[in-house]
């Protein structure tokens, strides 16, 4: 499947199938945030599930607002997001993310798992191990 590609303020975001990659390098505000979980929508609606590859640059920062809204979202929206994997991110950002990451899962039903690994293609690897496991899963039901 081709990749699409999206500009959302500073970021480029590629949608490939279910997957949401961006390589971040600059802060996220609440309202670039808001337009990233539209998008985040619409490929849900067309393809199911979806996993969120972030690919941490220099200059990558989250706004509180941004924090806010991503927590406010993952409550509305339980089921759409089934993996937030973060690629190469500081110890800093990691204990950012991980707050952040408490904060929706604290208000959410359901548990997204933060997953922080240090190349692309270790996030790669953990989304087809969590893929097939959902297969098996669902063949098993």
């Amino acid at each position: 499947m081709d990749a699409e590609c999206a500009e959302i303020g500073k970021h480029r975001i590629t949608v490939e199938d279910s997957i949401l990659i961006g390589a971040i390098s600059s802060p996220w505000t609440r309202a670039e945030m808001q337009e990233y979980f539209a998008l985040v929508l619409d490929v849900y609606k067309r393809r199911g599930p979806v996993y969120l590859m972030t690919i941490i640059k220099p200059g990558y920062a989250l706004s509180p607002e941004a924090r806010k809204y991503i927590a406010e979202w993952g409550k509305q929206h339980p089921d759409v997001v089934v993996g937030n994997i973060v690629v190469g991110a500081s110890l800093a950002i990691r204990a950012v993310l991980r707050l952040a990451q408490a904060a929706v899962n604290l208000l959410s039903p359901s548990r997204i798992e933060l997953t922080l690994v240090d190349t692309e293609e270790q996030a790669r690897a953990w989304i087809a191990h969590d893929q097939e496991a959902r297969r098996a899963a669902a063949k098993s039901v």
